[in-house]
């Protein structure tokens, strides 16, 4: 079930941030409803923020083919839609990926030095395989 005005508070916010155009300006942002016939996979980009326990196989089956997946959960990590998009050879962009580059514009604010984005992604790494192993 979508819940209508969550969605248009999105739309009304992407489009202010020039993310996301009204139909007919060559974009469209939109929630997926399950429906005979949806064409899923005629995005060109899913932003997913469904947590792993409900990635269930008939999402994961309707989303496999899009072009590029940007997937907001990084713990666990691979999502089954990360594994479907790296398996069909998607571009595909992780939660961690979002959290390591908020936090490297975040560093020269507090410190003002640069950030160590290769050394801050891999401690992300680290602490995430760590995490999978206990």
């Amino acid at each position: 079930m979508i819940d209508r005005e969550r969605l248009e508070t999105i739309v009304r916010e992407a489009g202010r941030i020039a993310l996301a155009r009204w139909p007919g300006n060559g974009h469209d942002l939109k929630a997926w409803e399950k429906s005979p016939g949806n064409p899923v996979c005629e995005a060109d980009l899913l932003v997913s923020t469904i947590p792993v326990a409900a990635q269930r196989e008939e999402l994961v089956a309707a989303w496999r083919d899009v072009p590029a997946l940007f997937d907001v959960v990084y713990d666990p990590w691979p999502t089954p839609l990360a594994v479907a998009a790296a398996d069909a050879g998607r571009t595909l962009v992780s939660g961690l990926d979002l959290l390591v580059h908020q936090a490297a514009l975040q560093v020269p604010l507090m410190t003002g030095r640069d950030a160590p984005l290769e050394a801050m992604r891999a401690a992300g790494e680290r602490e995430l395989a760590e995490r999978s192993r206990t």
